[in-house]
């Protein structure tokens, strides 16, 4: 811990060490670890501008005039093209395209008015429904082939 109570270093269970630099407002700007040196770059608004790993970016977000992320270019040429917002501004969906433009992945989800997932969709496939009990808490959820059931102590547990 430094001075400010920020974790600056710590080890795993298998004994690998990792290490956090901070910049003056006390954004992380790099990690470093067993996989090498992690480092974000940001903008004057605090916004990460890239995200890059021993020297090579690996992603670069980019925002629009309401400074909410709209998509994010990936080394490899891939990208989170399209990101859907909901009047409270909850994301509810988002698609990626390969290298070159081609549709990779497209993947919504249905809010309910509390603003909790009720259901998810894979390229217009529904692939997920979920359900909550009065205070909020996940009771249920059905994916492909399973069906889950959440339970809690009457004293809240």
């Amino acid at each position: 811990m430094d001075v400010l109570g920020r974790v600056v270093s710590y080890a795993d269970a298998f004994a690998n060490s990792t290490t956090s630099t901070y910049d003056q407002p006390g954004r992380v700007i790099d990690t470093v670890g067993r996989d090498g040196t992690r480092h974000t770059d940001y903008d004057a608004a605090g916004r990460p501008t890239a995200q890059k790993l021993d020297g090579a970016t690996l992603a670069t977000p980019a925002y629009d005039s309401a400074g909410e992320l709209a998509s994010v270019a990936y080394a490899n040429g891939s990208a989170l093209s399209s990101l859907g917002r909901d009047p409270a501004g909850r994301t509810t969906g988002l698609g990626f395209t390969q290298a070159g433009g081609a549709s990779l992945v497209s993947d919504s989800v249905t809010r309910s008015q509390a603003g909790r997932v009720v259901a998810q969709t894979v390229d217009g496939t529904p692939s997920a429904t979920f359900t909550y009990d009065g205070p909020g808490r996940l009771t249920g959820a059905t994916v492909p082939g399973h069906t889950l059931t959440y339970a809690f102590a009457p004293t809240g547990g």
